[in-house]
C-alpha cells in the first residue's frame, strides 16, 4: 500500500491503481466488446444493439470502410483489426506496456475514425465516439502510466544552492517530494 506523508508527519494510506487505470479499462472494454460482437458473442446479426453479430458482416463493413485498399485485402484488414483490438485490449486491461498500447490504440482508433469519416461521413465516428476514444488513448499515452521508477528533476526550496537535484521516484513519491519542497 502506498502512503503520502503530510508536513506534520501524518501518513495517508491509499490504493495506487496507477495513473489512467479508468482510461485503460474503458478503452480495453471497448476493443474487447467490439471483438466479441464480430464473433456473435453479444447476439446474432440483426438483433437489437448488435453491429455485426458474425464475422461476415464485419468483413463486409471493413470492406466499406477500407475503400482505399484493394477489395481483396478487406478480409486481411478485418483480421488485422481484430488481432490488434484483442492484443491491445488485453494489454490495456492488465496494464502491460501501457504507453505503447495507448499510442497504438490511439493510432488504431484514429485510423478507424478517419476511415469512417471518409467512407460514410462524420456522423458515424461521432455517434460511436471514435474520435473521443482516440483522444482518450492519446491522453493515456502521455500520462505517467508506467509503474517503473522515473527520473525527475526536483528543485528543493530548502536548498540554499540554486540547483536541481535528480531523484528517482515513482508517481506517488514525486508528488510527495513536490509537496515537501513547498
Amino acid at each position: 500500500m502506498s502512503t503520502i506523508t503530510t508536513k506534520d508527519g501524518t501518513p495517508i494510506y491509499y490504493k495506487d491503481w496507477g495513473t489512467g487505470w479508468f482510461l485503460r479499462v474503458t478503452i480495453a472494454a471497448g476493443f474487447l466488446s467490439a471483438v466479441a460482437d464480430r464473433f456473435g458473442l453479444w447476439g446474432p446479426p440483426g438483433a437489437a444493439n448488435i453491429d455485426w453479430g458474425a464475422w461476415k458482416p464485419f468483413v463486409d463493413h471493413t470492406r466499406l470502410l477500407t475503400f482505399y485498399l484493394p477489395q481483396s485485402l478487406a478480409p486481411f484488414a478485418a483480421i488485422f483489426a481484430t488481432l490488434a483490438e484483442t492484443v491491445l485490449g488485453v494489454w490495456l486491461l492488465v496494464g502491460w506496456r501501457t504507453r505503447i498500447a495507448a499510442y497504438a490504440s490511439a493510432a488504431l482508433l484514429l485510423t478507424f475514425a478517419l476511415s469512417m469519416t471518409f467512407a460514410v461521413g462524420v456522423k458515424n465516428p461521432l455517434n460511436y465516439a471514435t474520435f473521443t476514444a482516440a483522444a482518450a488513448a492519446f491522453a493515456l499515452a502521455v500520462l505517467n502510466t508506467s509503474p517503473t521508477w522515473q527520473r525527475i528533476i526536483v528543485k528543493r526550496a530548502s536548498d540554499k544552492r540554486d540547483e536541481h537535484q535528480l531523484v528517482s521516484v515513482g508517481a506517488a513519491q514525486s508528488d510527495k517530494a513536490h509537496r515537501q519542497s513547498i
